[in-house]
């Protein structure tokens, strides 16, 4: 993509980036990720379950 815009970028070029920028992503990675609980919520059946059928006799 930076050589198609008149760039020349070589392989260490990206690597040095990498190991610059990648804690800052880190970072903002993990402010925006959400909170693991061990709590799970069931959610109640919207018709609730249907009564047994009686046996007949």
């Amino acid at each position: 993509m930076m050589t198609e815009r008149g760039t020349p970028v070589d392989h260490f070029t990206v690597r040095r980036w990498m190991v610059r920028f990648s804690s800052l992503l880190l970072e903002r990675f993990n402010q925006r990720k959400c909170a693991v609980t061990a709590k799970w919520h069931i959610d109640a059946p919207k018709g609730g379950a249907a009564p047994m059928p009686t046996p007949a006799k």
